[in-house]
């Protein structure tokens, strides 16, 4: 809501009337560029706050794929660890199966 200021001013002659005008002219002017400047700031303001909301957005849909992938990978890893597991069990299994069909070929 714009103020509204009163200001007394006593004349003492035609020139010093048309100095207060040319003053309140140039007045008027920075106030009006003021005005047209802040009214930009709020555009570019509102932009980038859009803009935040949006990359906020991405980086929540970042870090829920990041948690869904990690999640995936602790069961692969899971399961190659399984696998793992039944390699040595089947590697230990041929070992003794070849040492016990070599002793029995003696």
């Amino acid at each position: 809501m714009p103020e509204e200021y009163v200001v007394e001013v006593k004349v003492e002659n035609e020139e010093s009337l048309v100095a207060l005008a040319q003053t309140l002219n140039e007045v008027n002017t920075e106030l009006k560029q003021l005005n047209t400047s802040l009214t930009q700031f709020q555009k570019d303001t509102l932009t980038t706050a859009r803009a935040v909301q949006d990359c906020a957005k991405s980086m929540r849909t970042i870090t829920r794929e990041v948690a869904e992938s990690v999640k995936a990978l602790n069961a692969q890893n899971v399961e190659a660890q399984k696998s793992t597991k039944q390699s040595a069990q089947l590697a230990s299994a041929s070992q003794r199966t070849t040492k016990e069909v070599k002793s029995q070929t003696i």
